[in-house]
């Protein structure tokens, strides 16, 4: 500083200019299941001076000041992990990501399946997206590592399909193939539609059929009673809204066979209530 006489003086001090800390984590897998889910946060953050604190958040509420970092979910959904980290100096630095927590299916009995002794006949397990799946045992299947894989055996086979989806959740399905010598349609002997979860629809049992055209079922007086070409949907008992009588019920079914040829079946079967 210079005055009017020209009279001069001086003085400085040191600044230090230091570089913002560089944060960063790990996860050790960011998307996993409700089961049994574990979360493992890494801190990986560096510094030129030392750090001197962190805090953790998950979507936006505070949850440790510890340098790494546990989790367990217990809800499902995506989730915002945030770590900030501050050096000794104050200066701070941030990072987010993103953790997917998965719902856990439930595995299921699926509907059994008939086949010809040594026929080839596709079966399929349950279809989901990016799901690996695993038939256990292997016999009788010429890939055990896709959904729908094609079985032509001589034997009854009972499968456990295994399959892991994109969460890592883990759940199995059974499946039961029957075996039989000779393609034919087939109805039960009789059903009882009374609401309990159990016999309450009747439905044709198709073997070797690959085209299914109808089930008629008809009244004691020959009227029609039921008629469709799902034959998983069946005759739950019912006519115009109304609750059929307990009797005998006549039934014709018409299908095409693996060899293209037609088939068809008919008899009786008793509704009880």
């Amino acid at each position: 500083v210079t005055n009017k006489e020209g009279c001069v003086d001086s003085t400085g001090i040191i600044l230090h200019a230091v570089a913002n800390p560089i944060v960063g984590f790990n996860i050790n897998d960011s998307t996993q299941c409700i089961t049994n889910n574990q979360f493992l946060f890494t801190n990986t953050s560096t510094s030129i001076l030392a750090l001197s604190t962190f805090v953790w958040k998950i979507d936006a509420r505070q949850v440790s000041t510890s340098k790494d970092y546990s989790y367990f979910s217990n809800t499902i959904g995506n989730k915002t992990i945030r770590l900030i980290v501050s050096d000794i100096e104050g200066c701070t630095d941030s990072l987010s990501k993103i953790i997917s927590v998965g719902e856990q299916p439930i595995g299921k009995q699926l509907p059994f399946v008939s086949a010809i002794v040594n026929r080839p006949l596709q079966l399929n397990a349950r279809a989901f997206v990016k799901t690996n799946y695993n038939w256990i045992p292997r016999q009788g299947l010429n890939n055990y590592t896709i959904q729908n894989p094609i079985f032509q055996y001589d034997q009854e086979v009972q499968y456990l399909i295994s399959m892991q989806n994109e969460f890592n959740c883990i759940y199995t399905d059974t499946l039961k193939v029957l075996i039989f010598k000779e393609k034919d349609i087939m109805m039960p002997k009789a059903f009882s539609p009374n609401g309990d979860g159990v016999n309450d629809v009747i439905r044709p049992f198709l073997i070797g059929i690959q085209e299914f055209k109808y089930l008629r079922i008809f009244n004691r007086w020959g009227n029609l009673v039921y008629q469709d070409k799902d034959p998983n949907k069946g005759w739950d008992g019912f006519y115009k809204g109304a609750k059929q009588a307990m009797e005998t019920y006549t039934w014709i079914a018409e299908g095409i066979d693996i060899d293209g040829q037609t088939i068809k079946r008919g008899g009786n079967f008793v509704l009880l209530r």
